[in-house]
């Protein structure tokens, strides 16, 4: 078996297998971002569930939206694949594996009171094991299950039992003040109409005969804008597009922004790419490392304007990309964009057959430019 995992277009690497098989037949994992330290708990589905099978792990993972607590890991992704599902969590360190053998007997006894009443009052399915358990500053991090759990809180005990104790004592991590909650421990609430509109609208982006190709959130700040898209995007997902969401940053560049699209895109698939369209591999060399071989190692020069020969490019690598598999480009933070970038996002959404989704705030100018550049194509946008 391969360490190495394609999912959703984004690459990781297996670094443990867990001895745990779902009555689903899944399989979980634990997984690395390719070049990152963050580990990921991975729940497998391989090959894909029955369609029945995969409606229903659907609807249990954006639930999640809606019924989100403090246990629960941060941003989790549920996708697919023709061969496959997936839903992967972020670990939290350190984990109750590497804190137990330290513990004595009274902050032992401790945990299991208090983890004990935090499954009482989320009975969520959890996935139970030392190694996932995440400690933190006034509470735990428990990653979801899709389906039912294949631990037990009695197992979990079990496996803690054959470790002696050790003999740090006093109150345990969980006990200190917290540190704030994560935005996808707190649950949507009285948004069911702006939820309902928005699943409609990213389903329709799977269908067939899409009635549109774009969907813009605009809005203030602070009226949960960012929920919003998350739970768009994870839908989104979940109907097996790959999504690559970018955030623009403060003075971006064109030639930046045009590089982290590009590089996402195409990840694990740049010898295809420049086997099969070299010239668009060259003309982009400067925009991306994976490329940089081209230009002597010369480092990617992210200022300098982006030519049109380079647009032509972009919307070749964007093509080849959409060939492999559907994708969904998410852009947030518009406003952010100067005009130069708002005009390079213009021509590679007409030029480009992928579904687009940007969210926006109204403050200052706004992405003026974008939007009005596409008024005769108003039935791209919703």
């Amino acid at each position: 078996m391969s360490d190495a995992l394609l999912l959703g277009g984004q690459g990781y690497v297996r670094i443990q297998e867990l001895a745990v098989q779902g009555s689903d037949g899944a399989r979980w994992t634990l997984v690395q971002a390719e070049g990152g330290e963050q580990r990921y708990l991975l729940q497998l589905w391989e090959p894909l569930p029955p369609a029945g099978a995969l409606d229903r792990l659907r609807e249990v993972y954006l639930q999640r939206f809606l019924d989100a607590c403090p246990l629960d890991p941060g941003s989790s992704r549920f996708g697919l694949d023709a061969q496959r599902a997936w839903f992967l969590q972020p670990l939290s360190d350190p984990s109750l594996g590497e804190a137990w053998p330290a513990w004595g007997p009274a902050r032992r006894s401790a945990f299991r009171s208090r983890l004990h009443a935090l499954l009482a009052a989320h009975p969520t399915p959890r996935f139970l094991h030392r190694d996932v358990l995440g400690l933190l500053p006034g509470g735990f991090r428990i990653p979801r299950v899709l389906g039912a759990s294949p631990l037990t809180p009695s197992q979990l005990q079990e496996d803690l039992d054959t470790v002696p104790p050790g003999p740090e004592e006093g109150p345990g991590p969980w006990e200190a003040p917290p540190e704030g909650l994560d935005a996808h421990s707190r649950p949507i609430r009285g948004r069911g109409q702006e939820l309902t509109y928005l699943k409609s609208l990213a389903l329709g982006l799977n269908a067939p005969a899409p009635m549109e190709r774009m969907v813009v959130l605009m809005g203030e700040e602070g009226l949960g804008q960012e929920a919003l898209a998350d739970w768009f995007i994870a839908t989104v997902e979940t109907e097996g597009l790959w999504p690559h969401t970018l955030e623009l940053q403060h003075g971006e560049s064109a030639g930046a922004l045009l590089g982290r699209l590009l590089q996402a895109v195409i990840q694990g698939y740049e010898a295809d790419l420049y086997a099969r369209h070299p010239e668009a591999a060259r003309l982009l060399a400067r925009r991306l490392a994976s490329f940089a071989f081209l230009r002597a190692g010369r480092r990617v020069d992210e200022a300098a304007p982006v030519e049109p020969s380079e647009l032509q490019a972009a919307l070749t690598v964007l093509e080849f990309a959409q060939e492999l598999h559907p994708r969904v480009l998410a852009i947030l933070n518009l406003e952010r964009a100067d005009d130069d970038l708002q005009k390079a996002l213009v021509e590679l959404f007409l030029g480009s057959g992928q579904p687009w989704f940007f969210t926006c705030t109204p403050s200052g100018a706004g992405p003026r430019t974008f939007l009005g550049a596409l008024r005769g194509n108003r039935p791209w946008l919703s």
